[in-house]
């Protein structure tokens, strides 16, 4: 992934599974996770708090 596309993922909005819940969250930062992977920093639309996941689990929305 380009740097450029990189940060056209800042800001997007997008769904993390967990459990039997779908949670949106904003993606707040992304970062290179090696051997190949992008991590993203999400955050929870309702709530408090952020993470890093693998970006492949979160589910971009259009828009």
């Amino acid at each position: 992934m380009t740097t450029v596309q990189a940060a056209s993922l800042i800001h997007r909005l997008g769904l993390i599974r967990a459990g039997d819940f779908d949670i949106e969250v904003m993606i707040v930062d992304i970062r290179d996770g090696g051997w190949g992977r992008t991590h993203a920093q999400v955050r929870p639309i309702a709530g408090r708090g952020d993470v890093w996941v693998d970006l492949n689990r979160v589910e971009l929305l259009e828009g």
